[in-house]
């Protein structure tokens, strides 16, 4: 059954040394494969992150990509200290502190990566401060994919594909991926970070959100610096 398959997320990119700058320099991922095509392969808490040559650039309207990081203000100023700059949203009944977003119970903050594409990190908002970064490698990971029917969407996870609904929330629903890793249909409007509970051992899954969305972004990206150099 496919919830027993491993899984991958696939982001385009249009410059693939640029991008290749940014996930091994910044977020310090290491290339574990390389297509004959130009295409690049990256691990990262059990899901396979592949970087694709495309000359379409990203919408970028919701969260490709997702990491369950430790210590996320730390993570944050890591970032910043790298030349990432992060995205802020204006979300009708949240509060931002700084680039941190409280949807309760956790803590989210949104960026690109060189290409466009959005990335998410959020952590717990019960967890301590100053416990230490983990590194992106070691993260559980998420997917995200927009769905414009919530009904429509679970119909087809679980009759069409065999997922197993593993917690319901107001804003979606998330599913068992791999015994370990979750899928979540979302009803909210992008950018969400999905509800997760921390586990031992690294797990893959992919959350649905809601492509109806009244929050907006009102920062750009700073872009990859030129002089960093390629990791090869």
């Amino acid at each position: 059954m496919l919830r027993d398959c491993p899984t991958r997320c696939t982001l385009p990119v249009q410059d693939l040394e640029r991008a290749r700058r940014f996930y091994e320099q910044i977020l310090g991922l290491a290339a574990v494969e390389e297509f004959p095509d130009g295409g690049i392969n990256y691990n990262a808490g059990g899901t396979r992150i592949t970087l694709v040559p495309s000359r379409t650039p990203p919408a970028g309207d919701h969260s490709q990509l997702g990491f369950d990081v430790q210590d996320i203000r730390a993570v944050i100023n890591s970032l910043e200290s790298k030349g990432v700059q992060f995205e802020d949203y204006d979300m009708p009944g949240f509060t931002p502190e700084g680039h941190l977003v409280n949807i309760a119970p956790y803590n989210c903050a949104w960026f690109k990566d060189s290409e466009g594409n959005s990335l998410a990190i959020w952590e717990p908002d019960s967890a301590p401060s100053g416990a230490g970064m983990l590194m992106f490698g070691d993260c559980t990971t998420e997917a995200n994919l927009p769905a414009d029917d919530m009904k429509r969407a679970r119909r087809f996870y679980e009759e069409m594909l065999g997922f197993k609904a593993l917690e319901v929330f107001a804003d979606g629903v998330e599913f068992e991926l791999r015994g370990q890793g979750r899928q979540r249909p979302g009803a909210a409007c992008e950018p969400v970070a999905s509800p997760q509970q921390i586990r031992g051992g690294r797990s893959a899954w992919i959350s649905l959100a809601g492509t109806d969305c009244a929050a907006r972004s009102t920062r750009e990206v700073s872009p990859m610096p030129a002089e960093c150099p390629t990791n090869r």
